[in-house]
């Protein structure tokens, strides 16, 4: 968006980079959001000047740059991977996963990279089944947020009994 705004400011008249920094600016969230209807019933956009739904919106934004669109692939490989996996093939896919990220030349990508190798044993072993459900350090989150929040609102109490 950025690299967009600056040849904005360069030429305010090229109507491509307007439609492209206005579709990046106000449009971006369709990038991250998992479960949004992209078939939705297509609204008139007065910018766009035409009817469009959040499918061709995504299409519009991903056409913008190669590297955007490479980047949003990986990103929606990794959700799906992390979503459908199991133990059994997990390892094969996040190994596919690595490379993938690896070989992207996306700087953003290359501490997500290192992240995934470091941490791989402990992604794998997230896809342990107990009880019908993916082992997680969720519950021990909450008890961890519950702790915080009772420290805060103690208001500085020095005293660990009346605390």
């Amino acid at each position: 968006m950025n690299h967009i705004k600056q040849k904005l400011d360069q030429d305010k008249s090229n109507r491509e980079n307007r439609k492209n920094y206005y579709l990046l600016k106000k449009w971006n969230w369709l990038l991250t959001h998992k479960n949004v209807n992209l078939d939705n019933k297509a609204k008139l956009n007065h910018v766009l000047n035409c009817y469009i739904n959040y499918r061709q919106i995504l299409n519009l934004i991903l056409a913008i740059d190669p590297k955007l669109n490479l980047a949003y692939e990986l990103y929606s490989r990794y959700l799906f991977f992390n979503d459908t996996c199991t133990f059994d093939n997990a390892r094969d896919v996040l190994d596919t996963l690595i490379h993938d990220f690896a070989n992207s030349e996306i700087m953003e990508y290359i501490s997500i990279t290192t992240m995934l190798v470091k941490y791989k044993e402990y992604i794998l072993n997230s896809f342990h089944f107990v009880k019908g459900r993916r082992v997680s350090n969720g519950p021990m989150e909450n008890m961890n947020g519950r702790i915080d929040k009772t420290e805060l609102v103690s208001n500085g109490v020095r005293n660990f009994q009346k605390f």
